[in-house]
């Protein structure tokens, strides 16, 4: 038996597994993990995820909507390490599936992006708690980061962060955010050729030795290769928005030194328009424009 999680919910899957007095193997997959259910005559004997886990444990695969199930009458059920009894589990995850269902008009996925907005949290009339948890984000953190930071389950995490959503104190950026490398790395290359037949050889050299050594101090996984970079390897697609947005202010501030603030402006204006549809929604869903350059680098001096 197989068929898609956004058809039935979890709770009523393993609600209809016990009450057939199944015996076999749930496969649970989705996008951020996996998880395999095991049934020993409809009673759940072992339950293991591989994937994000927060402090919410078991209950974590409750916030799946997406992704497919399958059951295997035919698999071997391993020894039972599973010792919550199934009425009081389902009635938990009941209330975890609900709450959840919450967040379905803006899903909140573990890598989900919480960028704070800037706005002071005393202005915002929120608790201490939600106070704190602001001013602990930094520059922004993925939900999971999130949730690990405050010690708390991924669900509790998820319902401050949409607390401080509605606060105005953060902005929520899809996972779609850390996909954003090849999109910095295609303006990179498109702002080396419009600034090296605007202002010459030798200001696009030193241009790029200067990111170079930017890239080098933050650990970004930038490589130069001839006249052009590659960003990849083991982190690339791990890097939040943030360091690519202060990336794209320093390389705007090195380029206005020598040709001057506006020749800048249009020279970074023209590789933006220059990208591929695929990248261009990107670029300016994250902010890798010219005014929210000029912001980053102002305030990083």
């Amino acid at each position: 038996m197989r068929g898609k999680i956004s058809e039935i919910s979890i709770v009523g899957l393993i609600q209809m597994f016990h009450d057939g007095r199944q015996s076999g193997r749930l496969r649970l997959s989705a996008a951020d993990g996996e998880a395999d259910v095991y049934f020993d005559d409809g009673d759940i004997c072992r339950l293991d995820i591989s994937g994000p886990v927060s402090a919410d444990g078991p209950y974590d695969i409750f916030r799946w909507r997406t992704g497919e199930f399958e059951f295997d009458l035919t698999a071997e059920i391993p020894p039972g390490t599973f010792d919550l009894p199934l009425s009081e589990f389902l009635k938990v995850a009941s209330d975890y599936e609900r709450r959840w269902y919450g967040f379905a008009r803006y899903p909140l996925e573990t890598l989900t992006f919480i960028r704070p907005t800037g706005l002071p949290p005393e202005t915002a009339g929120v608790p201490p708690t939600a106070a704190a948890a602001v001013k602990a984000l930094g520059d922004g953190r993925p939900l999971i980061a999130f949730a690990q930071l405050l010690d708390m389950g991924l669900l509790d995490a998820a319902e401050m962060a949409d607390e401080l959503q509605q606060a105005g104190l953060v902005v929520f950026e899809t996972a779609g955010a850390l996909r954003l490398a090849a999109t910095v790395q295609d303006l990179l290359n498109q702002v080396f050729k419009f600034y090296t037949v605007f202002a010459g050889k030798v200001l696009a050299k030193k241009l790029m030795s200067a990111i170079q050594a930017y890239c080098e101090e933050h650990r970004l996984p930038v490589a130069f290769k001839g006249d052009g970079v590659e960003i990849g390897g083991p982190r690339a697609d791990q890097a939040e928005p943030t360091p690519w947005r202060k990336l794209v202010a320093f390389t705007i501030h090195e380029m206005a030194a020598p040709v001057g603030a506006e020749a800048a402006r249009l020279l970074w204006e023209k590789a933006v328009a220059s990208l591929e549809p695929a990248a261009a929604p990107l670029a300016a869903e994250f902010a890798l424009d010219i005014v929210a350059g000029e912001k980053a680098g102002r305030s990083d001096d």
